[in-house]
């Protein structure tokens, strides 16, 4: 019998096939830039129309069932973990998950890494002979380890990471492994409905939770949005702003110095390089902190980064997650990538998309947590610390994209910032307005993440509050400003809009979205069609939606030369509207190589890695 989750792959294909258009089988291609694994499909494949959809990317996660097995529920996965030994189970399982991020889509790797990991047996026969019969069905899967993971922090018996497992607990945590798909696959079930809107949270849920941005840009954006708040002029004259590193050292430890103790910490955990193990030695956890000027300060700046078994599981306890939100409550792991190991033991990192995270956006949520501290205290007479940090942190994003802008599109082309307009200057045209030839592309950007809760549910009603929070506002907006442009309310310096022969709309998120037919349905029912009535000019072409890596990787396009309003036009008005950025690039035979980044964006990254090298003089000065 198939699971809700296979079903609702069905309707995926259903609606779209009532679109009309030929059918074909499900193509691997996509999953490169896209959803890993996840579900169980036991039903022979389903047809899906020529033109690509969000179905390409998702893949078969196998479970017990399909192998012959008894299905484990979360109790028997608990009795499970009972029965082995803390620390040692985390290591091999940290390790194992580093080498399943490397091969999450790839079918034919993953059975070579589970050869190596469950060796010769009876059970490697079963996953070959399914594998056989459904060629995109894969054996691992990152959420079912680190559900697993979370589990063996309430349950396993302590042991140190230096102890051997017996025979008996080998063999018990391999069937632990296996029993992590079932059960994180029953738990998905009850979060996922038969109506479109349950389905557009459910692909918010696994579009977010298994998104994995370029770690250079990702770290490199940080460092810049960060220097902008703390250093920009015209930033710091902001009636919003607030101390951003005054916030940030709360805990202790400078914003430079998390940078400096995080990218040392992760390197030596060989974050990015998921073939070697991502244990630390305790000697080499003192060289980093002694490396960069925090020996004398371990007991402070570790807890920043890295917890112990007893505050992981209090992190996990004062969530209350239970029930469908059990699978996707993980943020102790983002807020402590490291596990403190007993004794002497050193460090294990559990993850490197939390690693990732905790150097990347983790700074925004180290700001965030601040602030609203400082709204339930009060601090200041002044319950608006959050607003003015996120109406802050909007102006940091809004900046550091057209300075992208400004360094990627090359001359003549024009490049322009907001410009006031309407009574007393009270609305403002788009956040960045590139001007190529006689075409004009109008960015709106929205600072805004993804919020927890709707991650956390995948609820239809707190899914369409996020969503509106996210792009919806922002998307009314650009009608707003583009209709002003076309009456003459608006103008842009040196821009004749009587010549502008197409305008091309994009919204821009720092929230990391899958884009599916059911996220743009929502997006076309829901904007407000007043404000949008500017879409329907002839001259204004699709919308378009990406985030800010998507955003860089246009901008570094541009930069080789590639014409960004007829790339941007091209994808919105062929078959790959409704998908993707990376998807479009590594599909379409029409479109560009994706090349290389921007060299600014590669210069600041050096800098960031040289200003930690010894003798560079510089530790006081490392910025995130």
């Amino acid at each position: 019998m198939s699971s809700k989750r296979n079903r609702n792959k069905k309707g995926w294909a259903k609606r779209k096939a009532r679109r009309g258009g030929g059918v074909r089988e499900p193509s691997s291609g996509a999953a490169r830039a896209g959803p890993p694994p996840t579900g169980r499909m036991n039903d022979p494949p389903v047809p899906i129309p020529d033109e690509p959809t969000e179905l390409d990317q998702i893949g078969v996660l196998i479970v017990e069932e399909q192998l012959g097995l008894t299905a484990t529920d979360m109790a028997g996965l608990r009795a499970m973990a009972a029965r082995l030994p803390f620390e040692p189970c985390m290591s091999l399982l940290a390790s194992l998950a580093g080498r399943v991020e490397k091969v999450m889509a790839r079918p034919a790797e993953q059975l070579v890494l589970a050869e190596a990991f469950f060796g010769p047996s009876e059970l490697m026969q079963r996953y070959r002979a399914r594998m056989a019969r459904d060629a995109k069905a894969t054996i691992f899967g990152p959420q079912p380890l680190y559900i697993l993971m979370r589990i063996m922090i309430d349950e396993a018996r302590d042991a140190p990471i230096t102890q051997e497992l017996t025979p008996s607990e080998r063999v018990d945590l391999m069937r632990a492994v296996v029993a992590s798909n079932s059960v994180t696959e029953s738990g998905t079930d009850p979060a996922v409905g038969p109506t479109s809107k349950d389905l557009l949270g459910y692909e918010l849920q696994i579009g977010h939770y298994y998104s994995r941005p370029p770690w250079i840009e990702e770290m490199t954006r940080a460092r810049e949005l960060y220097r902008l708040a703390t250093e920009d002029e015209e930033l710091l004259r902001s009636p919003d702003r607030v101390p951003v590193d005054d916030w940030i050292s709360r805990n202790g430890i400078t914003a430079k110095e998390q940078w400096a103790v995080g990218f040392g910490l992760s390197t030596a955990a060989n974050a990015w390089d998921p073939n070697d193990h991502p244990h630390v030695p305790s000697e080499a956890v003192d060289q980093v902190l002694e490396h960069v000027g925090l020996s004398d300060r371990k007991e402070v700046a570790l807890p920043v980064i890295a917890a112990d078994r007893g505050a992981l599981q209090s992190a996990f306890s004062d969530l209350k997650a239970s029930g469908k939100r059990f699978i996707w409550e993980l943020r102790p792991f983002n807020t402590h990538p490291f596990l403190r190991l007993q004794g002497d033991g050193g460090l294990l990192l559990l993850g490197r998309p939390w690693m990732l995270s905790w150097l990347s956006e983790g700074f925004y949520y180290r700001v965030m947590r601040v602030a609203q501290a400082e709204d339930v205290a009060a601090a200041d007479g002044r319950t608006d610390h959050v607003q003015r940090f996120t109406a802050y942190a909007g102006h940091a994003f809004e900046k550091y994209c057209l300075r992208m802008a400004r360094e990627g599109v090359p001359k003549p082309a024009l490049v322009i910032g907001e410009q006031k307009y309407g009574k007393g200057g009270g609305q403002k045209t788009s956040d960045v307005a590139v001007l190529i030839g006689n075409d004009l592309v109008l960015f709106e950007v929205n600072a805004r993440r993804v919020g927890a809760e709707p991650l956390l549910t995948g609820d239809p009603l707190d899914v369409s509050e996020e969503l509106t929070k996210l792009l919806v506002k922002k998307i009314n907006q650009l009608g707003v400003s583009i209709g002003a442009l076309l009456d003459g309310i608006a103008t842009l310096p040196d821009v004749d809009m009587t010549t502008v022969r197409r305008i091309i709309p994009a919204v821009v998120s720092a929230g990391r979205l899958w884009q599916t037919s059911h996220l743009w349905d929502y997006l076309d029912h829901a904007r407000d069609a007043n404000k949008c009535k500017s879409f329907e000019d002839a001259r204004v072409e699709s919308l378009q939606a990406i985030d800010a890596s998507d955003f860089e990787v246009l901008m570094a396009l541009a930069y080789r030369g590639q014409n960004l309003a007829e790339l941007l036009a091209r994808k919105g008005s062929g078959p790959y509207r409704h998908r993707d950025l990376a998807v479009w690039l590594a599909e379409d035979e029409q479109a560009p190589d994706q090349g290389g980044r921007l060299p600014s964006v590669e210069s600041r990254f050096e800098s960031m890695v040289a200003e930690l090298e010894p003798g560079s003089g510089h530790h006081a000065r490392v910025s995130v």
